[in-house]
């Protein structure tokens, strides 16, 4: 497995996309851990890039895009929630809220 992208999106805490894992995941730097994981909706385990929206606010508006092979995500990083998925999704998926 390789980081893709990693983002500090606040001091020692960091949103970081894997190649090759399913996983969305957030990692403490104190701990040197993973915090917490999201499962991609998508299944994909190809990421392609990472971008924080314009006008980014770690407390404010903390979201980010994620672009997989087969969509794009809008995850917010605060409640660890992915909001919206553009593109390829399974039906099984629950998790999808209106953005």
């Amino acid at each position: 497995m390789t980081v893709k992208n990693l983002f500090e999106y606040t001091p020692g805490k960091f949103f970081v996309l894997v190649n090759n894992s399913e996983f969305l995941n957030f990692v403490d730097r104190a701990t040197k851990q993973v915090d917490s994981s999201l499962e991609n909706p998508t299944g994909s385990k190809i990421y392609l890039g990472m971008k924080p929206i314009p006008g980014f606010d770690s407390e404010k508006l903390p979201i980010v895009l994620v672009r997989d092979k087969v969509s794009v995500m809008a995850v917010n990083l605060v409640n660890k929630q992915i909001l919206k998925v553009i593109g390829d999704c399974p039906s099984k998926v629950d998790i999808l809220r209106n953005f």
